[in-house]
């Protein structure tokens, strides 16, 4: 038996940021981070917090929901 969890994805925010023809530096200027931080998210190095992820959805064109995907758990994963 799985749990399903919602994860950020940095892919998605990836193909979505290549989508808009926005370049890691666009977004970053666009939400008030630092171009690294935004290489980060995409390596999935570390999530965004809720409001940045509301950012992103913004310029992004998005949801929020459309940044995270649906992750299957084991219980003994937990």
């Amino acid at each position: 038996m799985s749990i399903a969890t919602l994860r950020f994805s940095g892919a998605r925010l990836r193909a979505l940021r290549e989508a808009a023809l926005m370049t890691r530096e666009d977004v970053a200027v666009a939400i008030g981070r630092g171009y690294m931080t935004i290489s980060a998210y995409e390596a999935d190095a570390y999530a965004p917090p809720g409001n940045v992820r509301g950012k992103l959805a913004r310029i992004l064109g998005c949801t929020p929901a459309d940044l995270m995907v649906i992750e299957e758990v084991k219980p003994d994963d937990a």
